[in-house]
């Protein structure tokens, strides 16, 4: 996951990953991306030098550097160096009664990893939140559907504060000179090159599919302008 932080004239995202053997730190500032991979005993041994007087096992010197790469936004100070070709990352911090600094540097990596790690993933992520919306929608008019058969059959709400206007999905439909709205889903052949090309989302999302009784419309018989009684035996309209 990435990690948004700010520093006093850049904004950053920070991404920190670690297996048995490796960690893998990935920075970027929304226009390029600096990478390193470094082993566990180097991210210890770095935890030491720069913390000489605290005393920890290496699995604990790896918990509290990921603790400050996951929450790089709330260190007390970050400081990011920049060179041509590499960067530079000092994050200070207290913990309990503890001053702890850390550093580490990334290489610039080539245009195409940017495109692999933000550009691809960032246009999943809208096309996953316009078929999310869509679904929702459809969840919502399903259940203004509810409302009514419950009003037909139960009569008005009583509670003032539950009582909704009927969703209209049209007034989400709005265009926008510099936010991507309503727009991946305008082209199947966009998104299935992205697919073929780059593999799908991870993220599933539900379908709602309308009961029987709820595709269409119905009316109960009233009789000189009465709604019968629940156990009348008047029955609805096939």
């Amino acid at each position: 996951m990435w990690n948004p932080f700010a520093t006093t004239t850049e904004v950053y995202m920070l991404k920190f990953s670690h297996t048995n053997d490796t960690c893998t730190i990935h920075l970027t500032d929304l226009k390029k991306i600096w990478t390193g991979v470094f082993s566990i005993d180097v991210i210890v041994q770095k935890f030491l030098e720069y913390n000489p007087l605290i005393d920890v096992k290496p699995d604990e010197a790896i918990t509290q550097v990921s603790n400050m790469f996951h929450s790089i936004d709330k260190v007390q100070v970050v400081e990011v160096t920049q060179t041509e070709s590499m960067i530079n990352l000092s994050i200070k911090t207290n913990i309990s009664d503890f001053k702890i600094k850390y550093e580490v540097t990334l290489t610039k990596t080539e245009d195409e990893k940017f495109m692999e790690m933000m550009t691809i993933p960032m246009i999943q992520t809208i096309h996953f939140l316009e078929i999310q919306q869509k679904m929702l929608c459809k969840l919502i008019e399903k259940k203004d559907r509810e409302l009514e058969e419950y009003q037909m059959e139960k009569g008005a709400i009583s509670r003032s504060d539950l009582i909704t206007g009927k969703f209209e999905a049209n007034t989400l439909v709005k265009s926008s000179r510099k936010l991507i709205l309503n727009t991946l889903g305008n082209s199947e052949k966009f998104m299935d090159h992205i697919k073929r090309k780059f593999g799908e989302a991870e993220e599933d999302v539900v379908e709602v599919v309308a009961e029987v009784w709820n595709e269409g419309k119905k009316r109960r018989k009233i009789f000189e302008h009465k709604t019968p009684a629940k156990n009348s035996k008047i029955v609805f309209k096939e």
